[in-house]
């Protein structure tokens, strides 16, 4: 088996990260959240969503598998003095008998829940932040967070087999673990990624689920660890015949992606010069405005 190779996990790794409040807000404002709203907050973390969805009166349910972060879900609504229910389980089992199911979670997991919340009561309102269930369609986007109704309905694919560009470039914090969302279109079946040595050492990556129906989207989740500032790392991701350059610069002053087409070689070259001398640059310091 190639060492590089990264199989489809029957569960997909856990990216825990905190929702922002903004997110919070425009998600429950998107769902309808109010009194007597029976909602389920999948992989629930730290218990925030769930405390700001109990002060409008919701009735909350969280599910996560980490035991640390349920003590702190349970905590959290203790110290609100907010009623609700935090079970230490796996989101892929739990029961989804809810009004409302918040899931902030990476592209490659939901794709693999998404087989799980088909089987949500008709009715049942999904809503998600920053990410889209690969292959559904949203009745709503707003303030980067989408909302879907069960029975899920199946979104046209616009775009041809394989990747969507031919390079990109990445430029990343230096101090954190980020994660990089990426799609590859393919044909159904199981997706076999390979990276380059250099990727590979450099990321955890994970595939999503198969599309279910041809051809169609598949995501795919990379994860950087933190990198010295001026550190650089390059290489291609290849399946089914399909290679896209990847080219990653950390940095402590630029954020950003930039993507490039087979016919701009040149222009990704010079992208990756300025994006290196940028990066490596001394760090300015701050100037507090008057």
């Amino acid at each position: 088996m190639n060492p590089n190779a990264a199989a489809t996990p029957t569960r997909p790794w856990a990216f825990w990260a905190p929702s922002h409040e903004q997110h919070i807000a425009s998600a429950l404002e998107l769902a309808g959240v109010g009194p007597g709203t029976r909602f389920l907050d999948l992989g629930c973390g730290d218990g925030r969503v769930l405390v700001a969805a109990a002060q409008r009166g919701a009735d909350v349910r969280g599910v996560d598998i980490d035991e640390r972060m349920v003590d702190q879900a349970r905590a959290g609504l203790a110290a609100a003095g907010m009623p609700g229910t935090v079970e230490q389980g796996d989101m892929f089992t739990a029961s989804l008998e809810a009004d409302v199911i918040y899931a902030y979670l990476t592209p490659v997991i939901l794709s693999h829940l998404r087989t799980a919340l088909c089987g949500a009561p008709p009715g049942t309102r999904i809503v998600t932040p920053r990410y889209r269930i690969a292959g559904a369609r949203a009745s709503a986007f707003e303030s980067d967070c989408y909302l879907y109704e069960t029975p899920l309905r199946e979104r046209a694919n616009e775009q041809p087999v394989g990747w969507p560009w031919r390079a990109t470039l990445l430029a990343l914090p230096a101090d954190r673990r980020v994660l990089v969302p990426l799609t590859l279109t393919t044909n159904c079946g199981e997706v076999s990624l390979q990276l380059d040595p250099a990727l590979a050492r450099a990321t955890n990556h994970a595939v999503g689920a198969a599309p279910f129906r041809s051809p169609g989207p598949v995501p795919v989740d990379l994860i950087f660890e933190a990198h010295g500032a001026g550190s650089v790392i390059a290489g291609s991701i290849s399946a089914g015949g399909a290679e896209l350059t990847v080219a990653v610069v950390f940095s402590n002053a630029d954020r950003g992606q930039w993507t490039f087409s087979a016919d701009e070689g040149p222009m990704f070259r010079r992208a990756l010069d300025s994006a290196i001398a940028s990066s490596r640059a001394p760090r300015q310091p701050e100037v507090a405005l008057q």
